[in-house]
């Protein structure tokens, strides 16, 4: 047995040494985790999966797609990191909702399952951003890869501004989009855990300042509250994710940075996920406008209506 220990900075800038056992070839940095078992737990709470993509049509080489941050305690997602570039940012088609499954023994988001009223299966990653396949495309319709999300929310702003103004983003320069929930919980129903707020994050690389960036949104996930925030990462931290969810962040950073690298062709500088934890402050120029219900995206939003 080995045991391999790496050292990173978190949002807070306090140097932390994380240590994962490998046992035989196993480890949480390369191997997708089809049973909780198989992998190892952080804090004895959290569990990292990969979603994978084989060799198909389109896709030469195989790839992890999505790194999923998964909270065994909640039994919800924490968040889900996905490596955008200007070779997978092209809004495809939006395969139908009927395909919703479990990837591993979260618990059944499928439309024939038990779901809380007035919420609908809010991507984390969005499907519509992928191209190659409608296969690839379907891989973003795990139940790891959704949480209850407002109606409203989920059809208005969040679709309409954040996702196409952080994807816009992405197709100037490589980064990582990060999209989590909050260890605040509104209620669970029939075992859907409904979070308090929703929240998203970028980190790309800028060319003039030579450092990374990291910048994003949260909202309140219910109707009564008009709560949407374009902030910091140190602002999202604080106000929409939850000590015990804050403190994993740099983690989720870390191994989204070695999950999703392999096989992928950049073109230009991407941030390593030591960057992205470090990068506290907002970027010059970003949020100085106000965010509403505009529609930026006319027919290309990526939204989860239900059907």
């Amino acid at each position: 047995m080995r045991v391999l220990a790496f050292t990173m900075m978190t949002i807070f800038l306090a140097p932390i040494t994380y240590a994962a056992t490998i046992e035989g070839d196993k480890n949480y940095f390369n191997e997708t985790l089809k049973s909780r078992g198989d992998g190892q737990l952080f804090q004895n709470r959290f569990i990292v999966y990969q979603i994978q993509i084989p060799a198909t049509i389109g896709v030469d080489q195989g790839f992890n797609m999505i790194s999923i941050l998964y909270d065994t305690a909640l039994e919800t997602t924490v968040s889900a990191t996905a490596l955008y570039s200007m070779d997978n940012t092209n809004q495809g088609t939006r395969p139908p909702s009927h395909n919703w499954r479990r990837f591993d023994d979260e618990v059944d988001c499928s439309l024939g399952a038990p779901y809380p009223t007035g919420y609908e299966r809010g991507h984390l990653i969005p499907s519509c951003y992928w191209q190659w396949t409608p296969s690839v495309r379907l891989a973003t319709f795990y139940c790891l890869n959704q949480a209850p999300q407002n109606i409203n929310l989920n059809r208005g702003w969040w679709s309409h501004t954040v996702e196409v103004e952080l994807a816009a983003l992405a197709k100037q320069r490589n980064g990582f989009i990060m999209t989590g929930v909050s260890e605040a919980t509104l209620d669970t129903v029939s075992g859907h855990r409904i979070p308090l707020y929703f929240w998203k994050l970028v980190c790309t690389w800028n060319p003039t300042t030579g450092q990374a960036e990291v910048y994003g949104y949260y909202a309140r996930n219910d109707a009564t509250t008009d709560v949407r925030v374009c902030g910091s990462q140190a602002t999202i931290a604080q106000f929409a994710m939850g000590p015990n969810y804050r403190a994993m962040l740099g983690i989720a950073w870390a191994l989204a940075d070695a999950d999703l690298r392999g096989n992928r062709n950049i073109n230009g500088a991407l941030p390593t996920g030591l960057d992205c934890a470090n990068a506290v402050e907002l970027p010059a120029g970003v949020c100085l406008r106000p965010y509403s219900d505009f529609d930026q995206c006319s027919q290309n939003c990526c939204v989860d209506e239900e059907e």
